[in-house]
């Protein structure tokens, strides 16, 4: 081969080197930047995974975490030491405590006990045998219940009641207990409420035998609410009625 025909040759290679330099180059660049989408996308995964366990994990220990009432407000807490001040100025108010029997509802009940004692409340600590009320209608969380006079005339007209000593001793309670039983803490409805009965038209639990004292505050500790945490309710455990 002559030399002008090497040196086309040459040339001609030349150029189908440089077009496979550039194809090869960008062939490249492209499966970079797809290797590095798939595997920023592993990583989101991965961290969304890894947030999702987390949170998982921080459910289960809500659920595990027993609720607890501290007995006398801490010195600068001054939200609590507000509302336990309230609860003191309905001192002498009898309160009977009933819970489902189960191991951490039963501590939370004697926590509220203890609580209202130091506020110079009266308690006592009781069971079915005492109020005729079965476990199973103890809903789940804190009720206080109250026993006050029905709001509508026989014609179902509204009328004007005062509201008992009583249901204000229970809303002085209930905005207590909150600090512990309510969000951030609780749940949204069902840790800690106040629920008026009414003379003549009493709810299932206070249909029965039982008769709340006047001016006494009845409250009913059922199992610790699992909704909005893993979802559904959790039933209060049966026992045999004596």
């Amino acid at each position: 081969m002559s030399l002008e025909g090497w040196k086309a040759f040459l040339e001609i290679g030349g150029v189908v080197l440089l077009a496979l330099t550039v194809v090869f180059g960008a062939s490249a660049l492209i499966v970079n930047n797809r290797l590095n989408a798939i595997q920023a996308e592993q990583l989101r995964q991965f961290d969304k995974a890894l947030t999702d366990a987390k949170s998982e994990n921080l459910k289960l220990q809500t659920i595990l975490l027993p609720r607890r009432i501290p007995i006398r407000p801490k010195e600068g807490d001054r939200v609590r030491i507000e509302r336990h001040a309230e609860v003191v100025k309905y001192s002498r108010t009898y309160a009977l405590i009933q819970s489902v029997p189960d191991f951490e509802s039963q501590i939370l009940a004697f926590d509220i006990s203890s609580a209202l004692v130091n506020a110079g409340w009266a308690t006592d600590i009781v069971g079915e045998d005492r109020t005729h009320i079965s476990p199973r209608l103890i809903k789940d969380g804190v009720r206080v219940i109250t026993l006050e006079l029905y709001p509508f005339t026989l014609n179902s007209q509204p009328r004007t009641v005062a509201p008992s000593k009583a249901s204000d001793a229970a809303k002085a309670l209930v905005a207590l207990l909150s600090l512990d039983l309510a969000p951030p803490s609780g749940p949204e409805s069902l840790g800690i409420r106040w629920e008026p009965e009414y003379s003549g038209h009493s709810s299932p639990i206070m249909r029965g035998k039982f008769k709340l004292p006047d001016g006494a505050v009845l409250i009913l500790v059922g199992m610790k609410p699992v909704d909005g945490i893993f979802g559904g309710r959790q039933a209060a455990p049966t026992v045999k009625s004596k």
